[in-house]
C-alpha cells in the first residue's frame, strides 16, 4: 500500500491504483489525509472537524465524520484493507494506522531526513546522499494543491523544513565527497527556498568555493548582503562575514577557501523556520537562564577523560552553553529539556537553579563521572507541545554523544514525541528523567484504550523513560480521598470532553467507588459561560454533596464557581486538580472559599531533612524559596546523576541503571524507580482555599490499591 499526499493524492494497492476523486469528494480527501498525515496519533474530533471546515463547521459535524469514517472503511475494504484497527475511534478521537509495510510520501520524505542526518554525522556521506536526494526529491511538489486551510499552510511549512534540512545535507555531503558542481545545484535551491536563512549562503558560497568558482561564492555574499539589508535592516552575521574574508584573504591556488573545506562543513540550519523576532525571544529566553545560572560560560576542552571522546555540546540557537562549574572539564552533559519562553519562564527558571543547584552539590560528578548541564528550549510559538519543536530537539539530544541523558521534557505532550526517537537512538537509548510530565500512558496502559501504549513508545522494546512525579492517575486517587475525608458521599463529576480530561476523571471516579463514594453524576463542560447554568443545574438534580471539577483554569472557570456558590447548598465541597490553578480560584472570592486543589509531589511541609536541607540552600543562594516543580527538577536531576554512576559511561548503560534505582531520603523522600519508570512516591499535597488565601493543608499518601485498574 502506497501513499501520496504530495501533489495528487492517490492511494495503491495491489489490485488498483484509488485517485483522490474516489475518496468521497473534499471532506473524504481532507479526512483521509490529515489522519494519515498524523501517522497514528489520535486526533480529536473537533480538531478534525475544524481542519475539514475551519472555524464554521455544520452543525451536523460529529455525524458527518461517522458517515466519512464509515464510507472510509468502506472503500479501503474494497482493496482489501478490512482490518478494524486501521481506522479506529475511541475516546473522542479518530486515528488510521496504515498496514505494515505501508509507504507514505511525507512519512518516507521526513524519515528519509533524519537518516540522512543521522548517517552524515556518522561519517557515511554517501548514504546521506542518496536519503537526501530522496527527502528534497519526494517534497518538490506542493502538498494538497488546492487547499488553503491553517493545517494545510502548517503542513506545508514542516515539509518545506524537511526539505531544508534534506537540501542542507546534501550540500554537506557532496561537499565531502568531492563532489562541488552538486552540492551548488543543492546549495541554489536551498536559497530559492529559504531566502532569508544566511546557512543557506553559506553552504553556496562553500560550494563554489569548493568548485574554483572564487568570484561566484563573493557575489553570493553580496547577494545576501543587500537581501538582509533591504528586507530586514541587518548585516550579515559573523559566521557569514567569515567565509567571506576568507575569499578575501586566503584563496589557494584550487581557488577554494582554507576558511572553510568540506572536510569542516558549516553546521546545519536549524530545523525549524523562525523570524528574526522569534528568534530574539529564544534569545531572550537564553539570556536569562544565563543571568539566573551566573557566571560565565566556560571553553570546551577536549581533554574530557582517559575513555571518553572530546566534549561534543547540542549545537543550536535554543541551547545554552554547558554550564559546568566543577574541576577540569566535562565529561558528559545533561540537557534539561524545557519550556524557555515568555509565559513559562516563571515555572522553568526555578527549575534550571534548582537542577544547578543539585550539580553543585554533587560537585558535578555522577560516580567517576564529570557532568554538566545544557539548558535547552522545546517550546515553539508559545507551545510546549509543538511537535516539529520536540522532535528537532530530541533529534538534537542524539547527535550530541556527549548528552548522556534528559532531565525533561517540561509536558507529557512533548514526551510522545521525544520518547521513540531518544529510545530508538544509534548506540543505545537516551536515559529520560521528567520532573513535570504525568500522562499516565507514557509508562502504563490506560484502562480501556487501544491506543498501544506505553509501547508505542518503546521501538527498541526497552524502557528508557522515567518520572519523579506522580503520574495523573495517583493525583487524581488522591483526590477521591481527599473527597472521603471531606466526607463527602455522593460526588459529581465535571470534565471537558477531551481524552486528557476524560481519562482524569475517569481514575478519580474508579477511586472514588472503592472508597464507597457514590457517584451522582457526570457531566461534560464545554468551558462557555453560555452553558455554565446547564451543568450546574445538573449538578443541583443530582443532589450531591460534593463537585470534582476536571476542568482547566480559564475566565468561564471564576463564572462556573459564581454560579455553584449561588445555586447549590452551602456545605457542598468542590474539588479539583492541578489544572485548576489556585490563584484563578481566588478571582471567585467568596464563591472558591473551601475549594481543595491538589498538586503532584508533597507538600514544602512534609519534606524529609534533606528536602529542607535543599530548601535552606536555594533560598539562601537565589533569595526565595523554590517551587514546587523546581524540587521535582532537583530531584530528577539527583536520580540521573545516579544512573549515570551506576553505568559504565555509555547511554545504554545508563538507561539499564534507571530502572530499580532506589532513593533514600531523597528531596523528596524515599522511593523506587519502578519497572515502568513510574515513582513509589506516591505523595499529593492539599490545598485549600481559606479566608481568602491558599493554604497547604496536607499531603495525601495515596495506596496503590486505588490506582491499579
Amino acid at each position: 500500500m502506497r501513499v501520496s499526499l504530495i501533489g495528487r493524492v492517490t492511494v495503491e494497492f495491489e489490485d488498483g491504483v484509488l485517485d483522490e476523486t474516489q475518496l468521497l469528494g473534499r471532506q473524504g480527501r481532507l479526512f483521509f489525509a490529515y489522519l494519515v498525515a498524523e501517522h497514528a496519533r489520535p486526533v480529536p474530533r473537533d480538531e478534525l472537524a475544524e481542519a475539514l471546515w475551519g472555524e464554521t463547521p455544520p452543525a451536523t459535524w460529529e455525524k458527518a465524520l461517522t458517515v466519512l469514517a464509515s464510507k472510509l472503511r468502506r472503500v479501503l475494504a474494497r482493496h482489501g484493507v478490512d482490518d478494524p484497527s486501521v481506522l479506529t475511534a475511541a475516546f473522542g478521537c479518530y486515528r488510521i494506522e496504515l498496514p505494515e509495510g505501508a509507504w507514505v510520501d511525507v512519512l518516507e520524505a521526513a524519515s528519509a531526513a533524519d537518516e540522512a542526518e543521522r548517517t552524515l554525522g556518522e561519517g557515511n556521506a554517501d548514504r546521506a546522499r542518496e536519503r537526501a536526494l530522496l527527502a528534497s526529491s519526494l517534497l518538490q511538489r506542493a502538498f494538497l494543491p488546492g487547499e488553503d486551510g491553517a493545517w494545510v499552510e502548517a503542513k506545508r511549512r514542516d515539509l518545506t523544513d524537511i526539505r531544508e534540512r534534506a537540501l542542507a545535507v546534501l550540500v554537506d555531503a557532496n561537499l565531502r565527497a568531492g563532489g562541488a558542481a552538486e552540492a551548488v545545484s543543492a546549495a541554489e535551491q536551498l536559497v530559492a527556498l529559504a531566502p532569508l536563512r544566511e546557512s543557506g549562503y553559506r553552504r553556496l558560497m562553500e560550494a563554489h568555493a569548493a568548485a574554483g568558482n572564487r568570484a561566484e561564492a563573493l557575489d553570493v555574499y553580496e547577494q545576501c548582503r543587500q537581501l538582509l539589508a533591504d528586507e530586514l535592516g541587518a548585516y550579515p552575521s559573523p559566521e557569514t562575514d567569515a567565509i567571506y574574508r576568507g575569499l578575501l584573504e586566503i584563496p589557494t591556488a584550487e581557488g577554494s577557501v582554507a576558511a572553510s573545506t568540506p572536510e569542516t562543513p558549516l553546521a546545519a540550519p536549524p530545523p525549524l523556520r523562525r523570524s528574526r523576532r522569534r528568534m530574539a525571544t529564544i534569545v531572550l529566553a537564553g539570556l536569562v537562564v544565563a543571568l539566573v545560572l551566573a557566571g560565565a560560560a566556560f571553553t570546551l576542552s577536549d581533554d574530557g577523560g582517559e575513555n571518553l571522546p572530546p566534549l561534543q555540546a547540542v549545537q543550536s540557537p535554543a541551547c545554552s552553553a554547558p554550564r559546568y562549574d566543577g574541576p577540569g572539564s566535562p565529561q558528559l552533559l545533561i540537557a534539561a529539556d524545557l519550556a524557555l519562553q515568555p509565559g513559562f519562564l516563571e515555572t522553568t527558571t526555578p527549575m534550571v537553579n534548582a537542577m544547578m543547584l543539585a550539580l553543585e552539590r554533587r560537585e558535578y560528578t555522577a560516580g567517576s563521572y564529570r557532568v554538566g548541564l545544557q539548558v535547552c528550549n522545546s517550546a515553539r510559538d508559545g507551545n510546549p507541545n509543538d511537535e516539529r519543536s520536540c522532535t528537532s530537539s530530541a533529534r538534537r539530544y542524539v547527535a550530541s554523544p556527549s548528552v548522556i541523558g534528559i532531565v525533561g521534557p517540561y509536558t507529557s505532550g512533548c514526551a510522545v514525541f521525544q520518547i521513540p526517537i531518544l529510545n530508538a537512538a544509534p548506540g543505545g537509548a537516551v536515559p529520560i528523567v521528567s520532573p513535570s510530565a504525568t500522562y499516565v500512558g507514557l509508562t502504563r496502559p490506560l484502562e480501556g484504550s487501544d491506543f498501544g501504549e506505553p509501547e508505542s513508545y518503546y521501538p527498541t522494546g526497552e524502557r528508557n523513560f522515567a518520572r519523579v512525579i506522580p503520574a495523573d492517575d495517583v493525583q487524581a486517587a488522591a483526590g477521591a480521598v481527599v473527597a472521603r475525608d471531606l466526607d463527602v458521599e455522593r460526588v459529581h463529576v465535571v470534565d471537558i470532553g477531551d481524552p486528557p480530561s476524560g481519562l482524569f476523571v475517569d481514575a478519580f471516579l474508579r477511586a472514588a467507588r472503592r472508597l464507597g463514594i457514590v457517584v451522582a453524576g457526570r457531566s461534560t463542560w464545554d468551558l462557555e459561560p453560555t452553558s455554565t447554568p446547564q451543568i450546574v443545574d445538573a449538578i443541583a438534580r443530582s443532589g450531591a454533596d460534593g463537585v470534582f471539577l476536571g476542568v482547566p483554569s480559564v475566565p468561564s472557570s471564576v463564572g462556573l464557581l459564581t454560579e455553584l456558590h449561588e445555586r447549590l447548598r452551602p456545605d457542598i465541597q468542590v474539588m479539583a486538580p492541578e489544572v485548576f490553578d489556585p490563584e484563578t480560584a481566588l478571582l471567585a472570592g467568596p464563591a472558591a472559599e473551601g475549594m481543595a486543589i491538589t498538586q503532584p509531589g508533597p507538600s514544602s511541609e512534609s519534606l524529609p531533612a534533606e528536602g529542607k536541607e535543599f530548601v535552606s540552600a536555594y533560598a539562601a543562594k537565589f533569595g526565595e524559596e523554590p517551587t514546587r516543580f523546581a524540587l521535582m527538577a532537583a530531584q530528577a536531576t539527583d536520580v540521573m546523576l545516579d544512573a549515570i554512576a551506576q553505568s559504565d559511561g555509555t547511554r545504554a548503560s545508563a538507561s539499564r541503571s534507571l530502572f530499580g534505582t532506589s532513593v533514600p531520603n531523597g528531596i523528596l523522600g524515599s522511593f523506587l524507580i519502578t519497572p515502568t519508570g513510574d515513582t513509589t512516591l506516591n505523595a499529593v499535597a492539599v490545598q485549600r482555599i481559606v479566608d481568602g488565601k491558599v493554604t497547604t493543608t496536607s499531603t495525601v499518601d495515596v495506596p496503590d490499591a486505588l490506582v491499579r485498574p
